[in-house]
C-alpha cells in the first residue's frame, strides 16, 4: 500500500495549485493579451460618461440608450 506523509501530501497539492494558477495566468496574459476580442468584433465598444457602464452597439442606430442609466449617447460621439 502505498502512504503518503502529510507534509508531501500539502506540498504536492500546493504544488499542483501553483502550476495550475501559472498556466491560467499565462494562458490569460500573454496567449490572449487579456481583451475580450469576441465582444470588441461584434460591435462598437463604447463606456457610458454618465454610469461608467460599457455598451457594446451594432453600430446600426445613431442614438445608443444606456441599459443601465437608461440614458441616450449619440453614436457618432466617442469619449
Amino acid at each position: 500500500m502505498i502512504t503518503i506523509d502529510i507534509a508531501l501530501g500539502v506540498s504536492l497539492c500546493l504544488s499542483v495549485m501553483i502550476i495550475f494558477f501559472g498556466f491560467m495566468w499565462f494562458k490569460y496574459a500573454v496567449v490572449d493579451d487579456g481583451v475580450n476580442r469576441e465582444a470588441s468584433s461584434a460591435g462598437i465598444v463604447r463606456q457610458c460618461p454618465y454610469c461608467s457602464h460599457i455598451i457594446i452597439s451594432n453600430g446600426k442606430t445613431e442614438v445608443v440608450r444606456c441599459p443601465l442609466c437608461q440614458s441616450y449617447l449619440e453614436e457618432g460621439i466617442h469619449d
